[in-house]
């Protein structure tokens, strides 16, 4: 899927977001694979911790109807009210370290120009 690139489809029974049940494994992207080594590695890597970035962002109506999505971009405010941006990319054993670099950089141009 490009950047930006949107798919849809129906369920065939009646799934309510408010209740998942484990049926969404969890992107591996955001965690790399072999899981164990790649966490490992992301955490000596990473100065920080990742915090909100690549976490679920969605809502869930009363009906349990809902949209959810995988958050790999966006800033918040830490306690001592300096705003902390975060954006990435999903490497894979294929990627190009240039164009992940440029795909890092556009996902982080409208967090940078919505906070001025």
């Amino acid at each position: 899927m490009a950047p930006g690139e949107r798919r849809h489809g129906h369920a065939r029974r009646r799934i309510l977001v408010a209740r998942p049940r484990g049926r969404a494994a969890p992107d591996g992207r955001r965690r790399g694979h072999p899981t164990a080594a790649a966490l490992s590695l992301i955490a000596e890597l990473e100065p920080a911790d990742r915090g909100r970035y690549a976490g679920p962002v969605g809502w869930v109506a009363a009906d349990g109807d809902g949209e959810w999505a995988i958050a790999l971009r966006g800033a918040q405010v830490d306690p001592s009210g300096a705003i902390v941006a975060h954006a990435g990319a999903g490497i894979v054993a294929g990627s190009d370290p240039e164009r992940e670099r440029a795909e890092t950089a556009m996902k982080f141009r409208p967090v940078v120009e919505a906070l001025g």
